[in-house]
């Protein structure tokens, strides 16, 4: 996109914004376009929800670029690349004992005790047994972000009700929950979680993103009583309404 903006002659994020709302008010539309949000699209932190996005295809009509570079550019939204899985080192001790060419000698108590052994020494991790790959990032196109990077940008101000989650995906209240510790600076360490701290960790105020909020913290967090309600209200309707919890695994966790 910063070849297409250079190639339009626009100066800044600032004027494509600018350019981009009056198109839209020439259309009535009921969007609106920050430069924020070029700027994320830009270096990758978000990206449109499709090549429909009303948003996308204002600042496209801003860009103008030629026929066949816009049939190219609308072709990679909404695509991408497959989400990679970065393999677990998990074993499921059962179906591995099966697929080992065990000794007539060997029996399978046998078996399960030599991984445990090379597991102490540090050859394998049951730490999450049986729940094979995690993924390292959260697909795209399930979520949708305010220009800050949260799901429910109020969620530590004021309370969320159901109505507030009715339209989130799965994923989205599994980001929406932890968003709230993440604003504490909450650390996502466990192999479980590594999809929520790399999507948290494009947020992180940092040299080139001062205008970051995520800072990590060590120790202990402290939440408000309504941010305690929240994730609560959260938490409880992934249960009860949507059968689990998303997880970095990329399927819902029983609840019970």
């Amino acid at each position: 996109m910063s070849g297409l903006i250079r190639d339009a002659g626009i100066a800044s994020d600032e004027q494509l914004a600018r350019k981009a709302m009056r198109l839209k008010e020439a259309k009535e539309l009921e969007v609106t376009i920050q430069r924020r949000t070029i700027s994320n699209w830009r270096n990758g932190k978000s990206a449109p929800r499709s090549k429909q996005d009303p948003r996308f295809q204002l600042v496209l009509n801003a860009l103008n670029p030629s026929i066949e570079k816009r049939r190219e550019i609308e072709a990679l939204i909404g695509t991408g690349s497959p989400t990679s899985k970065k393999p677990s080192r998990a074993v499921d001790l059962q179906n591995l004992v099966k697929r080992l060419p065990v000794p007539s000698w060997m029996g399978a108590g046998a078996v399960v005790a030599l991984l445990l052994i090379v597991a102490v020494t540090g050859g394998l991790s049951f730490s999450s047994l049986g729940t094979g790959a995690y993924l390292e990032t959260i697909p795209e196109d399930q979520l949708r972000l305010s220009e800050d990077g949260f799901v429910l940008p109020f969620s530590s101000l004021r309370a969320v009700d159901e109505q507030h989650l009715k339209a989130l995906t799965s994923w989205e209240l599994y980001v929406a929950r932890n968003e709230i510790y993440a604003r504490k600076g909450r650390p996502f360490v466990k192999q479980t979680s590594v999809c929520l701290q790399s999507h948290f960790d494009r947020w992180a105020k940092n040299d080139s993103s001062p205008d970051g909020w995520y800072v990590k913290q060590a120790g202990g967090l402290v939440l408000s009583d309504l941010e305690i309600r929240n994730v609560d209200t959260i938490q409880r309707y992934e249960c009860a309404v949507r059968g689990g919890r998303m997880t970095c695994s990329g399927s819902l966790r029983n609840c019970q």
